[in-house]
């Protein structure tokens, strides 16, 4: 066979020794078997070809042949005559070669099913949202459109006010203490998201389709867990909307007739507000603004830095030219995936909020005020499926679309795994009686930041939310426990007046319909099994997700609302 032999040998088992191993840790990482999903080794293996290791098996193949016949080395030619026989090559092909002849064979036939396009993006609130009733600024025209013909939620609440928790509980319908990627670096736990929780992109692979996804934000990333599940999966922090989405578009393609599951995670808007040329100035933000990062947040938190309203109301400009510049862009995307996919269903929603001084404070994660768990959610669908339009005022919770996208997409949930949290809304969309037979689903939100000496160094927080009240209380097992806020959100939307004090009934019977959901668990420690590269840790720093500001337990600035201390919790 000579050269040719050990080339075809030498790329053959590149391809098949390093992607078996993969698909194996995978497996074992997913406790694919137990969900009964084992044949996902099978889809990850054939997805894992790795063009750049086989070009490297082919330089290194091609080197060791020229050594062979330049050098008086006898191992190179020992290695050639053991390998490059006929034998050896076809085994190692057909080896190669199986994953994608029997991948096709186990995989469920799905041709008549729907695809799914999932795009998060990150850092907006409803309230800025034209559909749901934002006037100021023209921030989602394209998505108003969309909304207008399709579906939009104006009561949906996400289940954390950081990225992280909530992307997380997005992609497995669990509240963030039973799926537990929560943690930030500084913390040194609870980093990831555990292989074995099974999440929605495990759910299509094992059923049938081609799953794809897109993130340019760093805490979703495969450092945390965020690949499991996904055939194809592209992370970088440097790419913009339009990028992201022409990547987002060649994983489409690979698809090719298959059906698929693309999940986009956009972070555009996210601090520091930097949107493109063309959008700078759209709504009177000035190129001399102070420029909010992680590093100026913990200055502002802390005092070191004096802005005043109108800095960040230049900030909150900015960040509303962010979001029209992604309603743009997406908008036209999603319009285009429409006319060419009739049986797609988008769904476009956030993972938390942002504020502006409505607190006294600013950025996210912080607490669990409306501004920063309140989420606007649509969807959109291709010609061929007929789902009813509308606008709904139904209480959600974010951890209620993975559930709904499997009902919708008639895929069934083993009963050998751990159930979702959430609960399907897909009536809401394919049944004209179902609003009339709707139950108000409570929300429960939580958050693993220590706070901001603005907004009070509470520690984590809980909160549980009704049609008109609100509970919020510092986390029971931690210690700084037995601090409350109850907010009567019919009557006072800004939460501003705290009224646990004056009502202790309504808020003993909010903390006790709260734990008797099973949702409210003390945080088991898991520590991080992998240790952070620099340029992640660099990119987390950037975006606030790193440093800690360190402050009494006591303090509590006077633009925020004071909590109630209430001892017998």
């Amino acid at each position: 066979m000579g050269i040719l032999g050990f080339l075809l040998f030498s790329i053959a088992l590149s391809s098949a020794a390093v992607g078996c191993w993969r698909a194996i840790q995978a497996w074992s990482a997913g406790e694919w078997s137990a969900h009964g999903d084992g044949h996902l080794l099978w889809e990850s293996w054939a997805a894992d070809p790795g063009g750049q290791r086989l070009l490297q098996a082919a330089v290194i193949a091609v080197l060791l042949w020229w050594l062979s016949r330049k050098i008086s080395l006898s191992w190179p030619r020992r290695l050639l005559e053991a390998f490059a026989g006929r034998r050896p090559v076809a085994l190692v092909v057909v080896v190669a070669l199986a994953p994608q002849i029997i991948a096709p064979i186990l995989r469920p036939d799905v041709a008549d099913k729907p695809k799914v396009l999932l795009i998060t993006l990150d850092t907006v609130r409803l309230d800025y949202v034209g559909w749901a009733g934002f006037e100021e600024f023209p921030t989602t025209p394209r998505l108003d459109q969309l909304a207008a013909s399709g579906a939009a939620f104006t009561g949906t609440i996400s289940q954390s006010s950081w990225t992280k928790p909530a992307t997380a509980t997005l992609l497995t319908g669990l509240v963030p203490n039973r799926h537990l990627a929560i943690g930030r670096p500084a913390s040194g736990s609870n980093l990831k998201l555990p292989g074995r929780v099974r999440t929605l992109q495990e759910a299509f692979a094992s059923s049938g389709w081609f799953t794809a996804g897109v993130s340019t934000n760093p805490n979703i990333s495969s450092a945390f867990g965020f690949r499991q599940g996904f055939m194809r999966f592209g992370e970088n922090t440097t790419l913009n909307a339009e990028n992201a989405i022409e990547m987002a578009g060649g994983f489409i393609d690979r698809a090719g007739s298959q059906p698929w599951f693309l999940y986009l995670h956009l972070n555009d808007a996210h601090y520091p507000y930097f949107p493109p040329q063309e959008w700078r100035g759209k709504f009177g933000s000035h190129e001399d603004r102070p420029r909010l990062t992680g590093p100026t947040e913990r200055g502002f938190r802390s005092g070191e830095l004096k802005w005043t309203t109108d800095d960040v109301d230049q900030m909150r400009r900015a960040w509303a030219e962010e979001i029209a510049y992604l309603d743009e862009t997406i908008g036209a995307w999603i319009e285009k995936l429409l006319r060419h996919h009739p049986d797609l269903i988008v769904v476009v929603v956030s993972d938390h909020g942002e504020e502006f001084l409505d607190h006294g404070d600013i950025g996210h994660g912080h607490t669990l005020n409306d501004e920063l768990i309140r989420v606007p959610l649509q969807f959109a669908w291709g010609r061929d499926l007929h789902f009813i339009p509308g606008m709904h005022n139904q209480q959600l919770r974010v951890m209620d679309i993975a559930p709904t996208l499997l009902e919708l997409c008639g895929i069934e949930w083993p009963k050998e795994t751990e159930p979702m949290d959430g609960i399907s809304f897909a009536s809401l969309l394919t049944d004209n009686a179902a609003e009339d037979s709707w139950s108000f689903r409570p929300a429960f939100s939580e958050t693993e930041s220590p706070g901001s000496p603005r907004s009070g160094m509470s520690g984590p927080l809980r909160s549980w939310r009704t049609q008109e009240w609100k509970w919020i209380e510092t986390d029971p097992w931690s210690a700084k426990s037995g601090r409350g806020w109850l907010y009567n959100i019919s009557g006072d939307p800004n939460e501003m007046l705290n009224l646990s004090a004056k009502l202790p009934t309504r808020h003993d019977q909010m903390r006790r319909d709260m734990r008797g959901t099973g949702w409210l668990e003390e945080i088991v420690p898991l520590l991080s099994d992998r240790k952070m590269d620099e340029d992640t840790r660099l990119e987390l720093a950037a975006l606030g997700y790193l440093d800690e500001i360190d402050q009494p337990a006591g303090t509590m600035a006077s633009e925020a609302v004071p909590w109630h201390d209430c001892l017998d919790f």
